[in-house]
């Protein structure tokens, strides 16, 4: 009576597998996470705003604002360095990669514009 079951148990959860890969495939779940869905925010703002004094010291390292905005969609955030929580802009660090140097930015996320600034860049 147990094995009879255990192998009903089996096919079900087989089955219930394999309806959910067909459903979800291709699917990705970065932006369930909480660093997937800040990445994604700062990938996606209308707006990006760099000071021209950044922007020298970006066009020094070969990196334009376009491929920044790219490379911090990929980046990781370091929650223990960000204040998530500030009013009315939250500030995150990114840490990401770029031409074999490792680089961190400060950004500062206003979602009521849709904005994000760039504070500063560490690493160049």
């Amino acid at each position: 009576m147990t094995w009879r079951r255990i192998r009903l148990y089996l096919i079900g959860v087989g089955l219930g597998l394999l309806i959910t890969l067909v459903l979800f495939k291709g699917r990705s779940f970065d932006s369930c996470s909480p660093e997937g869905r800040v990445t994604a925010e700062l990938s996606r703002a209308k707006n990006f705003v760099v000071d021209t004094t950044l922007l020298a010291k970006l066009s020094s390292a070969q990196l334009s604002v376009d491929t920044l905005r790219a490379r911090i969609a990929h980046g990781k955030v370091d929650f223990g360095r960000s204040q998530a929580q500030k009013e009315p802009c939250r500030e995150y660090l990114v840490k990401f990669e770029h031409n074999g140097k490792n680089l961190e930015a400060y950004i500062a996320l206003c979602p009521q514009d849709s904005t994000a600034k760039l504070l500063f860049l560490e690493g160049l």
